[in-house]
């Protein structure tokens, strides 16, 4: 029959990564494409499984050889159903993705929330192997979260567990997407960054960026936003070191919660402002939460990058399946 593998996939509302796993989450094979989330259930459902054919094909798996099918989604899922609940930017609400899947290609099939996966595959291979009490933070255009309580992803009554961007930090805040106002995601997100430097550049406060943006909002990125401050747009640093306490003031909260042993986080804002801003978003934390609390709780990047949803995603597979993997977990705490 040969070795055993997992499809893992990634799936957004711009991108879809599907990676091909051996049962020591190695990666042996990825592939990369545009998704349009908007397009219909079809158009979307028939890309995933397109992707899927072609990993299994590259590698000249047969049905024999595949362990099973794990995606990570924008969005909650009651594992059970395994169906998409609520992404506004993913044609997939109420779609049945995984019994749809399983008839396909004759194999198991999880589903799980993108954040959830990636906080899981952290805990199991990157920046939180070896502790039992994690808590995942990944910021985008949105601000998505995991938890990770006594060694276990914690999913809540149905699956909801984990929404963490949607903590309201300020009651009369900005509105969020979610509808509600004074979400950290709303606040803090890269999107929120962006928000607030294009009035910068708008109303004559951030030159540089101006200069280099025009009036496109989807121009701005962390690297730009870097690039701005490098070049003397101080106001633009302000809301940077903004969105680095307040992210701070929402994990005080959840420290006063779960009393976790660390935070990981990600993302691009993470990723290009590196230590200095790590360092403000934990003292922000520990500004914020109980101190006795605080005393032990480390805040530390992500490590993965792209592959941490899909490889999240493939160990919850194996956990289900009961095949063990390679893991640090449970060595602290």
């Amino acid at each position: 029959m040969g070795p055993s593998y997992i499809v893992a996939i990634d799936l957004g509302a711009t991108k879809l990564l599907a990676s091909v796993f051996d049962t020591r989450l190695k990666k042996l094979d990825r592939i990369k494409c545009n998704v349009a989330g908007s397009e219909s259930p079809k158009v979307v459902f028939d890309l995933l499984c397109q992707a899927i054919s072609d990993l299994i094909e590259n590698l000249s798996m047969s049905g024999d050889n595949l362990l099973g099918i794990a995606l990570g989604v924008p969005s909650p899922v009651d594992p059970a159903k395994g169906v998409i609940e609520n992404s506004p930017n993913l044609a997939l609400n109420g779609f049945p993705i995984k019994a749809r899947l399983k008839e396909l290609f004759k194999c198991p099939v999880l589903v799980e929330n993108d954040a959830n996966a990636g906080t899981y595959g952290e805990f199991i291979m990157g920046a939180a192997k070896g502790y039992k009490h994690v808590i995942g933070l990944f910021q985008g255009s949105g601000i998505g979260g995991g938890l990770v309580l006594n060694g276990a992803l914690y999913r809540g009554a149905n699956g909801g567990a984990g929404e963490l961007g949607h903590m309201i930090i300020q009651l009369e805040g900005r509105r969020c997407g979610c509808g509600h106002y004074g979400c950290i995601e709303a606040m803090a997100s890269r999107l929120a960054v962006a928000k607030d430097v294009m009035g910068l550049a708008i109303s004559g406060q951030a030159p540089y960026l101006a200069s280099k943006l025009g009036h496109d909002i989807t121009a701005i990125r962390s690297g730009l936003i870097a690039k701005a401050i490098e070049n003397g747009d101080d106001k633009v640093a302000e809301v940077v070191n903004r969105s680095a306490d307040q992210l701070g003031i929402a994990m005080g909260n959840l420290v006063n919660i779960f009393n976790p042993e660390l935070f990981v986080v990600g993302g691009g804002m993470v990723e290009q402002f590196g230590k200095p801003y790590i360092e403000r978003i934990s003292a922000s934390m520990k500004a914020y939460c109980t101190p006795y609390l605080a005393e032990n709780v480390k805040v530390v990047p992500a490590k993965l990058g792209d592959d941490a949803i899909a490889m999240g995603a493939a160990a919850l597979l194996m956990d289900e399946l009961g095949v063990s993997v390679v893991s640090g977990r449970g060595k602290k705490g």
